[in-house]
């Protein structure tokens, strides 16, 4: 790998040059040098090099491997370490800081290539990682912001009912914390359904893809229970599979099914009993008043107006006429108009 910029990080002067003379026939560039451990670290910070080699002997209250150290924290450089003295301490020691190489004095071309070559193949791997491990989170984060945000409780569980996960909103329906109810199970709230035998006869029913739905009672933490809509479907986390229940609070909605149907039956005897007339009416022979459920007599016109949608309009029809009104009968019959 060529290109790359590299910072020398040593303190005798002739084994420095060499270095950068070396790097030079390799491809590489030099862009920043230093002696000693203090410098090495301001340097770091200012140039930001591709990689480092570090000399474990250098000048100052540092060595290389405390200088190095601080760099990692600070800026997270890569860093292959070089040393004239090999001993077990040393490499112990350089190994906390986990370096992309270690080379022994006299650095010879070969083994400096393809340490830098390894070394800045491994970093750029490390940091496409790191990449995709902090896109991960992110995704995670802003997963979770959503599923927190939703109107409905979500829980995850594994086969033998066991959650290992919860929205906010499921915390809050049941009353319960996260951690509470990452260490319970799904018969602990479920009450007066199936036993979890039955329940894991209908998860492994489930297929990817598709989803159950079904009713139930679940038990909050102060033992008050509510009515829940449930939605099941299968959720396959590195090769286990798992059940993913979207639950909503049927409680509103049932009192509102409820408050309907009492309704409409009470509208419905409403329909079936005002302005109707059936049965036995009960009638003067004489008089032709009828008789009401309380015992009064009202007249025939009263009586069913109050008990029907119709409307009476009075005149005489001719039988009458001529029984109250003969003589005045007599001309109007004549007149043709009777």
């Amino acid at each position: 790998m060529t290109k790359a910029d590299i910072m020398i990080v040593e303190d005798e002067f002739i084994i420095q040059n060499e270095l950068k003379a070396t790097l030079k026939e390799l491809g590489y560039q030099v862009t920043v040098t230093a002696s000693g451990a203090e410098e090495a670290i301001e340097k770091a910070g200012e140039h930001n090099p591709d990689i480092i080699l570090m000399d474990i002997q250098i000048k100052g209250k540092m060595d290389g491997i405390e200088a190095a150290a601080v760099i990692k924290k600070n800026f997270n450089t890569p860093i292959v370490f070089i040393t004239a003295f090999v001993d077990d301490e040393k490499i112990e020691r350089a190994k906390l800081n986990m370096p992309y190489g270690y080379l022994v004095k006299p650095v010879m071309a070969r083994d400096l290539r393809i340490t830098l070559e390894m070394a800045l193949y491994a970093s750029t791997v490390e940091a496409k990682r790191k990449q995709t491990i902090e896109a991960l989170r992110e995704s995670e984060k802003r997963f979770r912001e959503v599923i927190n945000q939703a109107a409905d409780s979500i829980f995850i569980h594994n086969f033998q009912g066991e959650f290992l996960d919860a929205n906010k909103k499921a915390c809050e329906s049941l009353g319960y914390t996260h951690q509470e109810l990452l260490k319970m199970n799904v018969m602990d709230i479920e009450i007066g359904s199936q036993n979890l035998e039955s329940l894991q006869s209908i998860w492994n029913g489930i297929t990817q893809g598709h989803h159950v739905s079904m009713e139930g009672l679940q038990k909050r933490k102060d033992n008050t229970t509510f009515q829940v809509e449930v939605r099941l479907g299968l959720l396959s986390v590195k090769g286990e599979k798992q059940i993913v229940a979207i639950a909503r609070d049927a409680t509103e909605r049932k009192k509102a099914e409820e408050e309907r149907e009492r309704l409409i039956k009470e509208l419905q005897e409403a329909f079936d009993s005002i302005k109707t007339l059936k049965g036995l009416l009960p009638i003067c022979a004489n008089c032709k008043k009828i008789r009401d459920d309380g015992g009064y007599w009202n007249q025939i016109e009263s009586f069913i107006e109050s008990h029907s949608d119709a409307l009476f309009s009075h005149g005489i029809c001719p039988d009458c006429y001529k029984k109250l009104y003969p003589d005045v009968y007599e001309k109007m019959k004549k007149a043709g108009k009777v």
